[in-house]
């Protein structure tokens, strides 16, 4: 399984990453802090999976369209602030959402129940 990041705070990115490599299995192959870094590492690496925070989607309602334009199959899964805004998360198209101040359990069970494919890949977490 494939993923970007797409956070703007470092130290979310970098948790993130360890998270998903270490605790799912899988790769990541690229990081982004804009909206544009997202669009350029969907287009040339062509991931499975896209981790990406909301503040960066609401710049544009189109977005999510787009980046499952440039990777076909393509899982969109939201990071919000905070628990509230995944109703909208989710009413713009993403595959599914967690907060920020959701436990690490939290994020990984959101991750694994999203695209199947984790779970296929990896055989998921015990």
């Amino acid at each position: 399984m494939r993923a970007v990041l797409a956070e703007g705070q470092p130290t979310v990115r970098d948790a993130l990453r360890i998270l998903v490599t270490q605790g799912l299995g899988m790769q990541v192959v690229g990081e982004a802090r804009t909206l544009q870094a997202l669009q350029r590492q969907v287009r040339a690496h062509r991931p499975d999976l896209a981790i990406v925070d909301w503040d960066l989607l609401s710049e544009s309602a189109s977005v999510l369209a787009d980046l499952r334009a440039c990777s076909p199959g393509l899982r969109v899964v939201v990071i919000g602030l905070r628990p509230e805004m995944r109703p909208a998360a989710l009413a713009a198209g993403a595959d599914g959402f967690f907060s920020k101040v959701d436990a690490p359990e939290v994020v990984v069970g959101v991750l694994k129940a999203c695209p199947r494919a984790i779970v296929e890949t990896t055989g998921g977490l015990s």
